[in-house]
Formats: C-alpha cells, structure tokens, sequence
C-alpha cells in the first residue's frame, strides 16, 4: 500500500476517521477533567564517585558506572521510602491511614505500604556520565510534590551515611567485647597468681618492699664507703713500702 492509496482509504471513511478522533479527544478531555490534576517536582543529589587520585587507575569507568547505579537503587529502596514516610509523618496522616485500611482491610505493615506508595509516585532515571541523580515525584498537590522530593534526597543522603557508618560501629562493638573478654581473662589469671602467692607466702605488701628497699639501699651505702676506705688503705700502704718504713701505720691496719 502506497501513500496514495491511503489516502484513498481516508477519503473513502473520512466520516469513521472524523468520529473517532472526536471519541478519543471527548474521552481525554472527560479524564482530564475526572482525573486529580498531578504535579512534579524534582530534586538533585550530587554523588561523589570520584577515585582516590593515588588510586585512580583501579577504578574504570565501569566501577565507576556500577557505582552509580549502586546510588539510584539506594534512593529507590525500601528502607528510604520508609524513612521518607516517617519524616514527613504520613504515618500520623488520618487521610492515608483510611485509604491504607480501604485498600487492605487493615492487614498488613501500615509503614511499609506507605512506602510503596511514595516508590510509586517517585522516577528516579539512571544516570548516564554523569554523577547527578535527579529525582521526580508526582503527587496531587505541588506543595507535597516538593517535599517528597525533598524527603527523598534527604533520606539517601541519611541512608547513605547510615551504610557507611555501620560498619565501623560493628567494628567497634566487635572489637569492645573482645577486650571485655580479653580483660576478664587477665583478671582471671591475676587472680590464680594472687591466690597462689598467698598460699606459698609470696605475697609482699608495699610497706614491707619499701622497708626492704631502704635496708638494701643503707647495705650498698655502707659498702661503697667501706670499698672506698679499703682503696685509700691500700694506697697509703703501698706508698708505706715506697718510703722504705717498715713498720704498719695504725691507719692502715
């Protein structure tokens, strides 16, 4: 079939062609009209994916890809939408509380299928050699719109930051109830060497180790000037013997 003879065929059922147009803008302006109005907003996150400079060639541009889409799944996860309904109190909402209790009879995780309801009305397109996540939310109000989209670049950047954090805390909490253990062992074992000294009389107190310390530091006093008065006997005796007396000095005996 050419052009030509398409627009044969129109010619021919101009009047089926007229009436359906007319339906389809009768039922798109009845939608319009019938349909909440919805509105969009947007918010920016910048994410840093930047290399280490020293390190810049392990990082292609693949890794560096992935990264990014690591990002958008973190903006688009449960536990964002979560906390974005939390943040803007929807869960004290009395309007969403009866819609969530018309659409599910009152089963299920109220947050949770707040949470669902904020993914749906959120697009979060991946990023393409960029390192911008842009995020639109859709909602029947433009105020509402804004802060959605608000709520949800505050809730990746918090997330974000929670998922970095975590780690080192458990960590530390791992490496704090090792040295609890570690110090109740030396505590342990000081404690056999404790009791085994008072058995064998080992023990000394500090006021016995002082007093004998002072006995030991007089012993090396006195035997240090009796060392020196030797010395200058020996000396005086020796110069004696030069002399030729050949009697003892009462000194040096």
């Amino acid at each position: 079939m050419n052009f030509h003879q398409f627009l044969s065929i129109l010619r021919g059922r101009w009047r089926i062609a007229l009436g359906v147009f007319g339906v389809c803008t009768m039922l798109s302006v009845a939608l319009s009209l019938v349909l909440p109005q919805r509105y969009t907003a947007s918010a920016s996150v910048v994410v840093d994916a930047r290399p280490d400079p020293l390190a810049g060639a392990a990082y292609p541009m693949q890794v560096l890809a992935d990264e990014m889409q690591t990002q958008t799944d973190i903006v688009t996860s449960q536990r964002v939408a979560e906390r974005v309904a939390k943040s803007l109190r929807l869960d004290q909402d009395p309007a969403m509380k009866q819609a969530w209790q018309n659409k599910t009879g009152g089963r299920g995780d109220f947050i949770g299928w707040l949470a669902a309801v904020l993914l749906k009305s959120i697009t979060v397109p991946p990023p393409r050699e960029s390192n911008v996540i842009n995020i639109a939310a859709r909602w029947t109000d433009a105020k509402e719109a804004a802060k959605i989209a608000n709520a949800f670049a505050q809730a990746y950047m918090d997330t974000n930051i929670d998922l970095r954090v975590q780690p080192a805390k458990q960590y530390a909490t791992w490496f704090d109830e090792r040295s609890r253990a570690l110090r109740a062992d030396l505590e342990a074992k000081q404690k056999l060497l404790s009791d085994y000294q008072d058995q064998e009389g080992l023990v000394a107190t500090d006021e016995h180790m002082d007093i004998e310390m002072a006995r030991l530091a007089e012993l090396s006093s006195q035997l240090g000037a009796v060392q020196t008065q030797r010395q200058e006997s020996q000396s005086r005796e020796q110069q004696s013997s030069v002399d030729g007396d050949n009697y003892a000095v009462p000194e040096i005996l």
